[in-house]
């Protein structure tokens, strides 16, 4: 074994170079530069304005994965060096972009910024520390074999309560009971998705936990969750989530769990799903707008909070549907090549629907997730691999009686 991979693990120091280079073609897009002051002075200037929650809350999210993954990668030193190491890392490559950003056109540094940056980096640094201790063994057990459902569960949560800002007012209780009671406008067909989502939800904890124990699972997270949006300040979950969960919860316990065919039914509800949101709002124009090969160029041009949301919205959708498809028993190529196939036809159908961003980007993003799947080694169809020193479950083998052959063998006394 030759020094570095003494050192580092290769599928996560690839990983760690992807979500590097990622942040780098973001901050620095689209690479025209000027020639500008110091750019220390013009950073340091910039001390006084400090960001909102929810652009402060993107701009944490948008390091978290770098520390992850540099954490994951280093292999054969302790905990707390991981965490150092990879925070440091990811907080020196936010310096640079900050400092390059002060000679790019269209860009602009920020000290807080830097700040926000540095503290999703370590953040991320001491989840990826723990995943790879002893003790992370201890407590997940089984589930700490699947990262990438954890990927997955955490995307949904990320976008479900951004932006994790607490807004103290309990008249929002009450608003959603009044929605819930008498809705202003109910849709039948948002009701249908959101059931798909919370179905696929169900998958996912399946995964974790067993199909038995999902059931319960998915009834705790539920009303967690939507209590959680509800005392959080963004938008509050409307009644299509609330009776969308509800029916989820249902079906999945009463007879979900224990259906065979489960996995492939929820992957074909789960591609409906993402045809009627890519198509919505379901009306065509008579002249097709330019379709956009740039990737990830709406992400940029729109608010750092819309589009950490968005981003985090496509990256678990098209993840999902990649990953779910793979449960359903396809190979990971297959459907990586499928799905992405599937997303870009939808998205090249945009240029005829109103308001929609019709680009390569969400079709870019499934052949990502599905790296991302492959890199971590995930197996949706099979069993739930073993944590490392767990206890086995053995059966006795059977004894079997025989004859005494002493009968012909042996003299009598």
């Amino acid at each position: 074994m030759d020094p570095i991979t003494r050192w580092l693990d290769s599928r996560f120091a690839l990983l760690t170079a992807c979500v590097a280079a990622a942040i780098v073609y973001g901050s620095l897009f689209p690479f025209q530069y000027r020639p500008n002051g110091s750019a220390i002075q013009i950073l340091l200037a910039t001390a006084r304005t400090p960001l909102s929650e929810s652009e402060l809350a993107a701009n944490i999210l948008f390091y978290v994965p770098l520390g992850l993954a540099a954490a994951a990668a280093l292999r054969r030193i302790p905990g707390w060096a991981k965490f150092l190491l990879a925070g440091l890392g990811g907080s020196l490559l936010s310096a640079g972009m900050e400092l390059a950003q002060a000679y790019s056109v269209g860009r602009s540094p920020d000290l807080w910024d830097l700040y926000a940056n540095a503290a999703g980096s370590f953040l991320g640094a001491a989840v990826g520390a723990f995943c790879s201790s002893k003790s992370a063994t201890r407590i997940l057990g089984g589930a700490r074999n699947r990262p990438f459902v954890w990927l997955l569960l955490a995307l949904w949560l990320g976008y479900q309560l951004f932006p994790y800002w607490f807004s103290g007012d309990p008249r929002r209780l009450e608003q959603v009971f009044a929605n819930l009671v008498h809705p202003g406008h109910f849709s039948w067909l948002d009701l249908f998705q959101k059931t798909v989502v919370w179905l696929a939800v169900a998958l996912l904890l399946e995964a974790l936990a067993g199909a038995a124990r999902s059931r319960m699972a998915l009834g705790w997270v539920t009303i967690s969750v939507l209590l959680l949006r509800t005392m959080i300040g963004g938008a509050l979950p409307s009644p299509e989530q609330i009776w969308g969960g509800a029916i989820a919860v249902f079906l999945w316990g009463a007879i979900g769990w224990r259906w065979p065919q489960r996995g492939a039914v929820v992957a074909l509800l789960f591609v409906v799903y993402v045809a009627l949101v890519a198509l919505a709002p379901y009306h065509f124009l008579s002249t097709p707008r330019p379709f956009g090969f740039i990737p990830f160029v709406s992400f940029l041009n729109g608010g750092r909070d819309s589009g950490a949301w968005s981003f985090l919205e496509k990256a678990f959708t098209y993840g999902t549907l990649v990953w779910i498809v793979v449960r359903a028993g396809w190979k990971l190529g297959r459907a990586a090549l499928s799905t992405a196939a599937l997303v870009l036809v939808l998205r090249v159908v945009q240029i005829y629907v109103p308001g929609r961003s019709a680009e390569s980007t969400d079709a870019i993003l499934t052949l990502a997730m599905a790296g991302v799947m492959g890199l971590l080694k995930e197996r949706p169809g099979g069993e739930q691999p073993q944590a490392p020193g767990a206890a086995t479950k053995r059966y006795p083998i059977p004894r079997t009686v025989t004859k005494w052959r002493g009968r012909a063998g042996s003299s009598s006394t």
